[in-house]
C-alpha cells in the first residue's frame, strides 16, 4: 500500500525528537568538557605538589630540570613563561632562564673576536659555568637550549645551528640556510678540522657544486665574521676557517 503523507502532526513531532537529541548532544559536550577540566586542574594541582616536594632538585639538578619541564609541557604549562605567579615564587624558573640568557648574550659577544659569532653548546656551557660561580645553580646544555629559543622571540639575532650531531649557538644577525649548513658540515669533517675550500665544495660536496653557489655562501660567512681567510695553507688553496670548529674539541 502507499504510504501516507506526513501529516503537519507528524512534521512537528520530528522537529521536537531533533530539538532533544541536539540538547542531549550539548549536554554531553558540556559534561565532557566540564570533566576534562576537572582533569586539568587535578593534574595541575598534583604538579605543583611535586614541584612543592622536588623544588631543591629542580633547581639544582639540570636534567631533573628538564624532565621536569617536559612534566609540564605535557599538560599545557609553561614555567619559563611564567613569571609572575605560582611558579615564578615557589621555583624562581623564570627569572632563572631569563638571566641566563643575560649571562649568554654576555658570554657570545664577548668571544665573538674568537669564534666569530658561533660556540659549540658544550663549550658555551663550560664559559657560562665559570661566569655564574661555583655557588649558582648548576646549568646543562638544555638550559641554555632554553633560554637561547627565549631570545630569538626578542628578535636579538640568537640562533641554534645543528651541524650533524653538534648543536651550535650563532650570536650573529644572519639567516642561515641550508648551503651555509653544509659548509659547516664539511668544515666540521675535515682534516685538520674547521676548514673549507672552493675546491672542497666542488669535490667533496653531493652533488658538487658550482663556482656561483660556492662563492655566494661563503661571502656571506665571511660578511658576517663566522669564518676567517687563510691564504698560507700547503696546498695552494684558500681556507676558510671556522674558528669555533677548528678550536673545538675533537669527537
Amino acid at each position: 500500500m502507499p504510504r501516507r503523507p506526513i501529516g503537519r502532526g507528524g512534521i512537528q513531532k520530528r522537529i521536537a525528537r531533533a530539538k532533544q537529541v541536539e540538547a542531549l548532544a550539548k549536554e554531553d559536550a558540556a559534561v565532557s568538557v566540564d570533566h576534562y577540566d576537572a582533569q586539568l586542574k587535578l593534574f595541575k594541582s598534583s604538579l605543583e605538589a611535586f614541584a612543592l616536594s622536588h623544588k631543591k632538585e629542580i633547581n639544582s639538578n639540570p636534567e631533573f630540570r628538564r624532565q621536569f619541564q617536559q612534566m609540564c609541557a605535557d599538560i599545557g604549562v609553561d614555567p619559563i613563561s611564567s613569571n609572575k605567579g605560582f611558579w615564578a615564587s615557589l621555583l624562581g624558573v623564570g627569572d632563572f632562564y631569563y638571566e641566563l640568557g643575560v649571562q649568554i648574550v654576555d658570554e657570545c659577544v664577548e668571544t665573538r673576536p674568537l669564534n666569530g659569532g658561533l660556540v659549540e653548546i658544550s663549550e658555551l656551557v663550560e664559559l657560562l659555568r665559570r661566569r655564574r660561580g661555583a655557588r649558582a645553580e648548576s646549568i646543562g646544555a638544555d638550559d641554555v637550549v632554553k633560554s637561547v629559543q627565549k631570545l630569538r622571540k626578542l628578535g636579538s639575532g640568537f640562533s641554534l645551528v645543528n651541524i650533524g650531531s653538534t648543536k651550535l649557538v650563532c650570536s650573529v644577525p644572519c639567516e642561515l640556510n641550508r648551503d651555509h649548513e653544509k659548509i659547516m658540515e664539511l668544515a666540521r669533517r675535515s682534516s685538520p678540522r674547521g676548514f673549507v675550500s672552493a675546491t672542497v665544495m666542488r669535490t667533496d660536496a653531493r652533488p658538487p657544486w658550482t663556482d656561483e653557489r660556492t662563492d655566494r655562501a661563503l661571502q656571506t660567512l665571511l660578511r658576517t665574521g663566522m669564518v676567517w681567510v687563510d691564504d698560507q695553507a700547503a696546498s695552494g688553496d684558500r681556507h676558510y676557517v671556522f674558528p669555533s670548529l677548528a678550536l673545538g674539541d675533537e669527537e
